[in-house]
């Protein structure tokens, strides 16, 4: 058998793994309802996977018509999420792909100070992707960890802006989770990374 190019992460094999991540059912039924509402919205077919802490499933959903295989990405996206305490594999992948010489550039976006446990436990938050925004240092170890280089990261402050002041149901209900006086700026940047093979 042959052996992965990627090194395991440590936490899978210690098995030092937490498995009472307070997600219910209930949850993450919500959650996905929410983000299935939110896609509905927007005019997108989506999928929605949701596992606990140890990447087992807890509840998937899929909207109709949405293509059969989005139920294996969305599944294979939130256990790496969760299980591995690692985004997904994207950085990797892009590595793999480009040519010597090639040029990447991912807009994400970057946790900077960490969040209120009333912002993470959101179900808004969680769909609207500020609850799962990674760690801008954690996301510079990761780009580096892959033999890409000349990282460059540029911040677009104005997408958080926008954010803050919408009239969207999704970030007022995050808004309205900041500790007094905070706004989501003070805790998640919208960033470009641009790095080279």
């Amino acid at each position: 058998m042959a052996q992965s190019k990627d090194p395991v992460p440590t936490v899978w094999t210690e098995g030092a793994l937490s498995y009472s991540s307070g997600l219910t059912f209930d949850t993450a039924k919500k959650m996905i309802d929410a983000g299935m509402a939110e896609a509905k919205r927007q005019g997108l077919l989506m999928c929605v996977a949701v596992s606990d802490s140890g990447g087992n499933l807890i509840a998937c959903g899929r909207m109709e018509n949405c293509m059969l295989a989005s139920i294996n990405i969305a599944m294979d996206k939130a256990y790496t999420a969760a299980y591995g305490k690692l985004p997904t594999q994207v950085w990797r992948e892009i590595y793999r792909v480009l040519k010597p010489g090639g040029k990447a550039c991912v807009s994400d976006l970057a946790v900077t100070e960490k969040l209120p446990d009333k912002v993470r436990e959101c179900v808004f938050a969680l769909v609207g992707c500020v609850a799962g925004a990674v760690p801008l240092d954690e996301t510079k170890e990761i780009i580096g960890s892959t033999g890409l280089k000349d990282l460059q990261i540029s911040v677009k402050k104005y997408n958080v802006d926008i954010m803050e002041n919408c009239s969207d149901s999704f970030y007022k209900t995050v808004n309205e989770n900041l500790p007094p006086g905070k706004k989501l700026s003070d805790y998640v940047i919208s960033t470009n990374f641009t790095a080279r093979k």
